[in-house]
């Protein structure tokens, strides 16, 4: 019996699964390593420095604004850039020093051997590198870019961990104004972003329980010193947390975007008790805040309109308090929805006006009613000249351009007076009363 020998080039089945390798762990745009092939680097790196004893650094790059480019010249332009980016990174690295892309316009390196301070020279390198001038295909443009630093072993001991701590890192060095490194400082850090999840959870469960309510703090005719209508102000007590400031909640519902449902219940609360004390013959008109966000929402004023129309109260009746931000982030969508609200007959009012982006020609442009002088300005009345010349000039300014006027935070009687003899027209503020539970507020009122 013979045998038969079979032979097979296995040299193409080896390049196709190397291909196959390759792909799974290099990014395909700039050719470096991927997330996953930059955190097993990592995990390697960390084991051989912590059998020497050594140390490491991570450096987490995110381009800043990269967004523009893309909208701006387009998608490929954008991809040439970031193989631009990375390559100056590369340049810009001690040989053995590893770049990979991480995300989108994200870049992670990996420094063997690196403490602080060569942590800090390969930062600044970086920096210094990527904000050079650009020309690509005749478009001649700048980039700044924002980077964090985390260091092994103190600031994590897992590829994991020094990742997201760099990001983080990243992020401070984002809100502090961007073109810049920041390096990851354990504890008060950590603790804080624990607080702003949990507290954000908790802010979430309150919805659902019904643990939010709103006060009304009256606001008061200068001239009569009759209380014309009050603003709703929101209030949480929380079973574990106790009282919750809005100064503490609110700033974590805007960066959560949970903001827009927090500002869909108050709408429909405030306008619900209106119309009860319109029913009980008390004519209120109620003021709301409205987030940027909010505001933003493609049916925030059919939401409006679905508010009045449910509670069956008059239009006049409510006023919308909008940040200076709003009108200026994008005026011609802004100026064409403030039509619509006013159609609609709400107010419409600038809340802390003069501590933002005060301009006479959005005043003049847009369809408000009123001004609300925020209560820094009102602090100093009438000893600080500043403060006296600046409210001075918004009522006068206000005025001219046929608003009223409100002054919040009027806590003393020679505010009061001085507001009054400048010709504000409103006031609010502890020197009448703070915000109030709505029985309290119908009290007042008809007891007066």
């Amino acid at each position: 019996m013979g045998r038969v020998w079979s032979f097979r080039d296995l040299s193409e089945r080896l390049a196709a699964d190397q291909r196959i390798e390759t792909l799974s762990t290099t990014d395909a745009l700039t050719g470096v390593p991927n997330r996953r092939q930059l955190a097993e680097r990592l995990s390697s790196a960390i084991a051989d420095a912590q059998r020497r004893r050594g140390r490491l650094a991570v450096l987490l790059l995110d381009v800043d604004a990269f967004k523009q480019i893309n909208d701006s010249l387009g998608q490929g332009i954008g991809d040439r850039v970031l193989v631009e980016v990375c390559q100056r990174i590369r340049r810009a690295l001690r040989a053995g020093d590893v770049v990979g892309r991480v995300g989108g316009d994200q870049f992670a390196v990996l420094l063997h051997h690196a403490g602080t301070e060569a942590a800090e020279h390969a930062a600044r390198r970086v920096l210094r590198a990527t904000e050079a001038p650009y020309e690509i295909e005749g478009s001649q443009f700048t980039l700044t870019c924002s980077i964090g630093v985390a260091l092994f072993p103190d600031a994590a001991d897992t590829a994991h961990d020094l990742l997201r701590h760099a990001e983080t890192a990243m992020q401070a060095a984002k809100a502090g104004g961007r073109a810049g490194f920041r390096f990851h400082r354990s504890g008060s850090h950590d603790d804080e972003v624990r607080k702003r999840v949990r507290l954000d959870h908790a802010m979430r469960q309150a919805l659902v329980q019904n643990r939010f309510r709103l006060h009304y703090q009256p606001q008061i005719d200068l001239a009569t010193g009759v209380v014309i209508g009050c603003e709703a102000l929101i209030r949480w007590k929380d079973a574990h947390y106790g009282d919750i400031s809005p100064g503490d909640f609110i700033p974590v519902a805007e960066a959560s975007g949970f903001i827009v449902q927090i500002g869909d219940w108050v709408l429909s609360q405030a306008v619900a008790q209106a119309a009860r004390w319109l029913a009980a013959g008390t004519r209120v008109p109620v003021s709301i805040n409205v987030s940027a966000l909010q505001f933003q929402q493609s049916g925030f004023v059919a939401r409006v309109a679905q508010a009045l129309a449910d509670a069956q109260l008059p239009p006049a009746l409510l006023e919308l308090e909008l940040t200076e931000s709003i009108l200026v982030r994008d005026a011609a969508e802004a100026l064409e929805r403030l039509q619509a609200l006013a159609a609609l007959g709400v107010r419409l009012a600038i809340d802390d006006f003069g501590t933002g982006y005060s301009s006479l020609a959005y005043l003049k442009r847009f369809p408000l009613d009123a001004l609300k002088i925020d209560r820094r300005f009102v602090r100093g009345l009438p000893a600080d000249e500043s403060d006296v010349a600046i409210v001075r000039a918004i009522v006068q300014m206000a005025h001219a351009l046929g608003l009223s006027v409100v002054a919040e935070g009027v806590e003393l009687p020679a505010q009061r007076d001085f507001l009054a003899q400048i010709g504000c027209n409103t006031y609010q503020g502890f020197l009448y009363a703070p915000a109030l539970e709505p029985e309290a507020l119908l009290h007042r009122l008809t007891a007066a």
